[in-house]
């Protein structure tokens, strides 16, 4: 989740690196507007080209290795529900279902 903070940090990063400029708004001086610079256009035509490329690589990938965000999140779920280091707890000796039951004597 997005913080005010981390939103302003990255807002000042992008106005020092003459990515964006900041308008305020013309009726609320609460509001500001950020807007592309000629440098964050350039920026954008430079990169679309890779965007692109890593967009076709990425469908390529899920395509030959099945629906892997529907996997992982499968298994969010699963370690959701029981995380993996109680699942290993309960499988320790002497913890989870085997503690519950009384051991014979000899």
């Amino acid at each position: 989740m997005a913080t005010r903070a981390s939103v302003s940090q990255t807002r000042q990063s992008l106005e020092e690196a003459n990515i964006v400029a900041t308008q305020e708004h013309p009726s609320d001086a609460r509001q500001r507007h950020l807007v592309l610079t000629k440098g964050g256009s350039v920026l954008i035509r430079r990169l679309k080209p890779l965007w692109q490329a890593m967009d076709a690589a990425a469908l390529e990938v899920a395509a030959a290795a099945g629906d892997v965000v529907a996997a992982l999140d499968r298994l969010d779920a699963v370690l959701t529900r029981q995380s993996m280091f109680e699942r290993i707890v309960e499988k320790l000796p002497g913890n989870g279902a085997d503690s519950r039951t009384p051991r014979k004597k000899s």
